[in-house]
């Protein structure tokens, strides 16, 4: 397979910041199929867990497979390289750890490639050279078999906090890719978040006035919020607990954001 015909579930990214730059070194999102599919993205619950800004994503996906055949589709999850002020070294490591895929309960095998563009050639990882000016995307690529009716894969990985001179770390979760499956939405998603006990953090409110909001445990969806770029943030305070998101029939438009805002007085200095 020489071209990275498309993506399957995408992460985060992270790093310390150097100087007044940010670091971003990865990021993730829903998994797809490389081809056009019947196959149907029933129920995902996603849930990020943060200690020491270190973020664990685990993923329960339930696609429903319509036809009287098992059909095996090529997946591939990507990896960008860092950008920002970082150091060859560093770009041309993967961020990403614990990787695992499993589907029906069977844990399956990966490869790992190389690419200097989303749809560009896969190569092995030594044979390209990343900078920050010559970026490219690590590729995890292996094959899943979906049998007729519903099919239950879970994938889960490791990956650390970006950060820049506004934020003191942050997570991304590409979710638009969701719409490539049949259909064009999630039909059933349920989000958790998990920073600790008595966190304060954002979350970038991408998914649509019906979604419903909820502290398991105790603490509080304020009514605070600011601008991040082209969309609202909400600021959530928990005592104990995490955050859940969960909405129903989701055509997502734009990707998963949260992460914890620099004081005030540190961004003046």
């Amino acid at each position: 397979m020489k071209k990275v015909m498309s993506v399957l579930f995408i992460l985060c990214m992270t790093i310390p910041v150097f100087g007044n730059d940010g670091v971003y070194n990865t990021r993730g999102g829903v998994i797809y199929p490389t081809k056009e599919s019947k196959i149907s993205l029933e129920k995902e619950t996603l849930s990020f867990t943060v200690r020491d800004k270190i973020c664990r994503v685990d993923i329960s996906f339930e696609f429903n497979n319509p036809e009287s055949v098992e059909r095996k589709l090529t997946i591939g999850f990507q990896a960008p390289t860092a950008v920002g002020d970082v150091s060859d070294k560093i770009s041309n490591t993967n961020q990403i750890t614990d990787f695992k895929i499993l589907s029906n309960g069977q844990t399956l095998p990966f490869k790992v490639k190389a690419a200097e563009s989303e749809n560009g050639e896969l190569k092995e990882p030594n044979e390209i050279h990343f900078t920050q000016l010559k970026q490219g995307v690590f590729v995890y690529l292996f094959e899943l078999s979906f049998k007729p009716g519903v099919n239950k894969i879970h994938h889960s990985y490791s990956f650390p906090a970006s950060s820049n001179v506004l934020f003191s770390q942050f997570y991304n979760y590409i979710l638009t890719t969701g719409a490539k499956w049949s259909g064009g939405k999630i039909n059933n998603l349920t989000i958790l978040f998990d920073m600790g006990d008595k966190s304060s953090f954002y979350v970038n409110d991408v998914f649509g006035k019906d979604a419903s909001w909820s502290i398991i445990g105790s603490g509080e969806v304020t009514k605070e919020s600011f601008r991040n770029y082209e969309t609202d943030a909400k600021i959530v305070k928990v005592n104990s607990g995490k955050l859940q998101i969960k909405v129903s029939d989701l055509q997502p438009k734009r990707n998963i954001e949260f992460g914890v805002r620099v004081a005030k007085a540190a961004q003046k200095k």
